[in-house]
């Protein structure tokens, strides 16, 4: 996929119009996307996502500050539709408020 190593490092992601689309029901919202790379695979890359809003049924849920449930969960994106990205190879923490995309999950109503 990539010569450079990504894992662990906080990215942005500018993703392809149509994947986007087709990640909506994963809570991928829009793009730029921002995360951090959990591994990579000649295919894509796995972003990490410590506050999934979907756990699956038997597993131990985080709970936050206002009492939202989440689970760590791991995203997979294709290769096939990521235009470019930013690497941020000395950051550590993710901004609360950066005005980009996160994951999440849309829980059907």
């Amino acid at each position: 996929m990539f010569n450079y190593e990504l894992k662990g490092k906080l990215v942005i992601l500018v993703l392809a119009h149509d994947l986007v689309e087709k990640l909506a029901p994963l809570g991928i919202e829009g793009s730029p996307l921002l995360g951090r790379v959990h591994a990579m695979e000649d295919h894509g890359m796995w972003l990490d996502d410590p506050t999934f809003g979907v756990c699956p049924v038997g597993s131990r849920p985080l709970y936050g500050k206002d009492g939202e449930k989440f689970c760590h969960a791991h995203v997979f994106i294709p290769a096939s539709g990521i235009i470019s990205l930013v690497s941020f190879p000395n950051e550590s923490e993710i901004p609360a408020q950066s005005g980009l995309y996160r994951i999440g999950f849309k829980v059907p109503r």
